[in-house]
């Protein structure tokens, strides 16, 4: 499944952010894609080749995960979870990177993903384990699930944020009882998250009480690329 994502949920490297108010649960290490070129509606299937050509830019990202819901649901229903923005609380963005001619390591399924918490490692996966085997992977199922299944488009200036590569739990936050099932980061009764992305495509999270010291989440991907000011024009965003 996947969703838009509303457009007040993007938040630049730097910001602020309150757990409770946006009931946040748990964080995503996700990669952005940033769309060059129209993909359209056609009768053959788009191949992951050609969506890597329409692929303006990638970048970092860093979901938080939160529901939207006042009262317990047992069992939402497709509905509920599109409404919902597919428990899409915010997206931290990081520093973009221009597509080069070829897909760099950082995107492919055997490139190593750690989250860690205070300098230690608490999440690792791959680029294998996104819900699309990779995050182009999945980048071309929702190409094609929109332009050939739906018959709708794709446009230039589009992000599409495309599946966990690893996440963490924020284990003192109430939770769906998926979440219980991830990895869990120790954060205690703090509200507040100051959100630090990172270098090329590396992105770090920090969090700290009021009265007391700072707490560092970094989201590790050893990407390799040039970093490029990006200033390229976003009308929608998805999430897969």
């Amino acid at each position: 499944m996947y969703s838009p994502i509303f457009s007040g949920c993007f938040l630049p490297s730097g910001a602020e952010v309150s757990l409770s108010h946006h009931k946040v649960f748990c964080a995503e290490a996700e990669y952005g894609f940033v769309m060059q070129h129209d993909l359209t509606p056609r009768d053959e299937v788009y191949t992951e080749e050609e969506v890597w050509q329409a692929v303006y830019s990638f970048e970092p990202c860093i979901e938080l995960c939160g529901a939207r819901f006042t009262t317990a649901v047992a069992k939402a229903s497709p509905y509920h979870l599109l409404a919902d923005a597919m428990s899409n609380a915010l997206v931290i963005r990081g520093t973009p990177i221009r597509r080069p001619a070829t897909v760099p390591d950082p995107l492919r399924p055997s490139n190593r993903v750690r989250i860690l918490v205070d300098g230690k490692e608490v999440s690792t996966g791959t680029g294998a384990s996104n819900p699309g085997d990779s995050p182009l992977g999945a980048l071309t199922f929702l190409v094609n699930d929109i332009t050939h299944r739906r018959r709708l488009p794709l446009c230039a200036g589009h992000l599409v944020i495309a599946g966990h590569t690893c996440q963490v739990a924020f284990s003192s936050r109430p939770a769906p009882p998926s979440a219980r099932t991830l990895p869990q980061a120790q954060s205690r009764s703090l509200d507040t998250l100051v959100m630090l992305t990172g270098v090329i495509v590396g992105a770090v999270l920090l969090h700290r009480d009021e009265a007391g010291p700072r707490h560092g989440m970094r989201h590790d991907q050893s990407a390799h690329g040039v970093q490029e000011e990006y200033s390229h024009h976003h009308r929608h965003h998805r999430k897969f």
